[in-house]
Order: C-alpha cells, then structure tokens, then sequence
C-alpha cells in the first residue's frame, strides 16, 4: 500500500502523507510551481508528480521506521546519490517485469530515465529555493551531484501550498546534469520519425469501423476519431476534449468556406491554437452529435454525465479518455501490422506527410523556395508546433523521397531506345 498518494485527478494537486497525515508541501508546491512558472499542462504536470511519487515511496519504503515515521518533508535533509541510483535500478526491474513492457532493455532505460530526471528537477527546486541545504544538492561535494547550465530563472514561493510571494531563482527545468541517467537508454528526437500510417491504411480501418456489427452511434463515432487524426492531425487529446459548442450546425452549414475553425480544449503545453476542419467532416460530428443525443433520450440519463463531450462511451455516456481511444487505435493498427505501441499518433504523421507534399507542390508550381525550414515553418503551423524544427525529420524524408523518384525518373527517360523515322 503506498504512502504517498495524490488527492484527486485534477489540477490543483494536493499530495498527502497518509501515515503522517498531513499535506506533503514540497510535493504540493512543485506541483503548482510546475502549473504557474513552466506553465505545464495538465497532463504533464500530473505525470511529473507520479514520479515524484513513485520516488518518495521508494525512499520511506527503504528508511528504517524510526526515520520514516518522521514523513518525507524531514527526510529530504537526507537525500543522497545512493538512493538515486537504488531507485533506478529498482525501477528498471520493475518496467523490465511489467506485463505490458516491450522486452526491450533500451526503452526501458528511456522510462526510467523520464523518472529519475523528475526527481532531479524537483531535488534542483528545493534546493533553489531554499527546503534543502545547498550542501544536499549540488555541482560538487554534495549528497546528490546535481548541476544547472545558462542563468535559467524560476519564481521562488515561500513555503505553503497555496501562498506567498513571489521572486526569482535559477530554474529547475533546463539544463540540468543528471549523471546517474543511463547514458545507453532509447533516444527519441526531433530528428527521428516513428511509424507513419498510409492513406490505405487509414481508409482500411475506417471501412472496418463503419461496417462492424455494432451500433450506428459506436461505428460513426470510432471512424470520426480517425478521420480528425488524418484530415487535421489532432493529437488524441484534443480529439477527446471536442465539445458539441465547437461545432455549430447552423453556420456550418451557412458558411462560403470550406472549412471550419475549431479550437480544442485541451491542447499540448496549454496551447490555444485553432485549426481548420473540413466542412464535410464538421457536418459528419454534428450527425454524430444528434445520434447520440438521440442514444441519450433512450437511456433516460442526464446530460451532465456527458460533460458537454462529442465522444463519449456507449454505455454510460460519459467522455472517452485519452487512454480509451489510443488503446483502441492501437488495436487497429496492430491488426494491419503496425509495430507494437503505434496508436492515434501513426494518423497525424499521415497528415504530416501530406500537408508536406501539398506545400512542396504548392511552392515548385509558384517558384518559391523549398528548402527544409522554409516548409517547416509553413506546415509547422498547421500542425500546432511552435517550434518548426518539430517536423524537421518528416520533411527531410518527403524531399530525399521526391528527390530519389526524380532520379529514377530521369534514368528511366535516358535508358529509352530513340527512334528514328525513315
């Protein structure tokens, strides 16, 4: 049974020493520094602190009872490079053992290494701001060898959840040095892609959720989920979060465009990017919309329990989560032979790919530049990326691609027999 536990699913966090019985304040205010100066998302910012979690239970679990009983507020004093690194290893046991872990030593590491560089991040804030000594953490002779690189500022609280006032302090966010990482774990950059979905692959699975022995609403809803994901690469959060107010029938059908803007709720990093939606799929939700209010009035439930969510179960009505659709993708793709893991992601790389090819076409017909970062930042932006680079990988494969079946185009047309007339 843990000991450590979170209070509630929901932003603000509130983390809890159930055997001290008491708010653990340097969890808590990580939390909310996280939320108010890094300006995280929700999502990210809950992943963290599962981390820290997962880490602080660790710790009591291996201190002898005398000193556990004192909660982990008093033992942060007490950190030390040794603990570290027992709960990195322990970790790695763990993910390795995990009925759903890869078998794959590397990507194993990769996870344990999001944890520990949480913890590293978090031991940096309480030493920039004053809950441990600097003698605990630090660049050189300390407990715990820790170091920041670049003059990075964070806003310093003072102690308490949910007060005091603010100043600045280095940041616990970039450029940390975090020695006991594995240095051999998986490495996903910005310059490597994953597995990208084709348009075949795309139609298939549409097709197969259209025609399934199973309800109007469920079919509908399903290949609606795949369609945003390849028409206007949502990412399977934003997907989740549409709401019925983004979609008003009236101007829809009204409108000279031929497309709709649509901002989701929720969006990576807190984003407030609007996107452009086909009219004709716009028209497809709000017939999905209608049949399900319909599904609805012959359950006799309350529309409250739908949280004003386009998507939501069959069966209780209440929204999908993240979670539910990627697994169900996943499920999907992997019956076309995907690799294992591909899920909702594999159909934005699709739209990616041929928002790619519609700018390098656009820009070769107007005679206009097409170098790499001249079509990252164009379709960077109808991604949602604020940094072009993002998709740097995607478009240097599109123009190696063109440029090979140019080549081979041009032997093709020299290795052509000449006529000649008599």
């Amino acid at each position: 049974m843990q000991r450590i536990i979170k209070g509630g699913s929901r932003s603000p966090i509130v983390i809890y020493d159930l055997a001290a019985g008491v708010v653990v304040e340097e969890l808590t205010d990580f939390s909310l520094y996280l939320i108010d100066y890094e300006h995280l998302d929700e999502k990210t910012v809950h992943a963290t602190i599962d981390h820290l979690i997962r880490f602080s239970n660790y710790f009591l679990l291996n201190q002898s009872s005398r000193l556990a009983n004192l909660g982990i507020s008093k033992l942060v004093h007490s950190l030390e490079d040794s603990i570290l690194e027992g709960f990195r290893d322990k970790e790695l046991e763990l993910v390795i053992k995990n009925s759903r872990s890869r078998q794959n030593e590397r990507k194993a590491k990769a996870t344990v290494n999001a944890r520990l560089s949480a913890v590293y991040r978090w031991i940096w804030w309480m030493r920039q701001t004053g809950i441990i000594s600097e003698h605990v953490a630090g660049p050189k002779g300390c407990s715990v060898i820790v170091d920041i690189r670049g003059p990075s500022r964070i806003a310093r609280k003072s102690r308490g959840p949910l007060s005091g006032k603010v100043r600045n302090t280095p940041s616990s966010r970039h450029s940390l040095t975090m020695h006991l990482l594995f240095p051999d774990a998986e490495k996903r950059g910005k310059f490597k892609t994953g597995f990208v979905a084709t348009r075949t692959d795309a139609d298939s699975i549409v097709e197969r959720l259209t025609t399934r022995n199973s309800s109007e609403y469920r079919n509908l809803r399903d290949a609606l989920i795949v369609d945003l994901a390849v028409e206007v690469g949502f990412r399977v959060g934003s997907i989740a979060s549409l709401r019925d107010s983004d979609f008003d029938k009236k101007k829809i059908t009204t409108t000279a465009e031929s497309t709709v803007v649509v901002t989701p709720l929720v969006q990576k990093y807190s984003y407030q990017n609007s996107f452009n939606i086909p009219v004709w799929l716009a028209l497809r939700i709000c017939a999905l919309i209608e049949i399900r209010d319909e599904h609805l009035r012959c359950k006799g439930l309350s529309a409250r329990v739908m949280e004003r969510r386009i998507f939501v179960s069959e069966r209780t009505l209440k929204p999908l989560t993240s979670r539910a659709i990627s697994q169900q993708i996943a499920c999907l793709l992997r019956s076309l032979g995907a690799p294992k893991g591909t899920s909702v992601h594999a159909f934005r790389a699709l739209f990616c790919t041929e928002e790619i090819e519609r700018e390098i076409d656009y820009r070769l017909a107007r005679g206009l530049d097409t170098s790499a970062a001249s079509i990252c930042a164009s379709v960077a932006l109808k991604m949602g990326h604020s940094d072009p680079l993002s998709i740097f990988s995607y478009v240097s494969r599109a123009l190696a691609l063109r440029a090979a079946r140019e080549r081979a185009s041009s032997k093709s047309s020299q290795n052509q027999p000449l006529t000649v007339e008599a």
